[in-house]
């Protein structure tokens, strides 16, 4: 895991420009997922995390009161790990391409 988090992160340093702000946020981010999947799973190889493990989490995170807004950008920030994943070739399928962000409130 911590290969590919690296890899991510400096994708995001160097080609997308993305703020060091930014970049700490995605590898807390990534990092607290994969804690909780290797607590609950026994599962920290993000090529084994699938759409259940995801929804999970996302589940989870809003019973024990994280704002919808977190955890659309929670969502967001896997999201792109993900699709990153996939472009370098490493995963198949994303398994976030079925999982939605949260509806906010107006």
């Amino acid at each position: 895991m911590i290969k590919f988090l690296e890899e991510f992160l400096n994708f995001l340093r160097y080609q997308k420009n993305y703020s060091e702000k930014t970049i700490k946020s995605y590898k807390e981010d990534i990092k607290i997922f994969f804690e909780y999947t290797r607590e609950k799973y026994g599962v920290c190889n993000p090529l084994e995390i699938n759409t259940v493990h995801l929804r999970e989490y996302f589940t989870d995170l809003l019973k024990y009161g994280y704002k919808k807004k977190t955890v659309s950008r929670k969502i967001s920030c896997l999201r792109s790990f993900y699709r990153f994943l996939q472009r370098e070739g490493k995963i198949e399928e994303n398994p976030l391409l079925s999982i939605h962000s949260p509806k906010m409130s107006k």
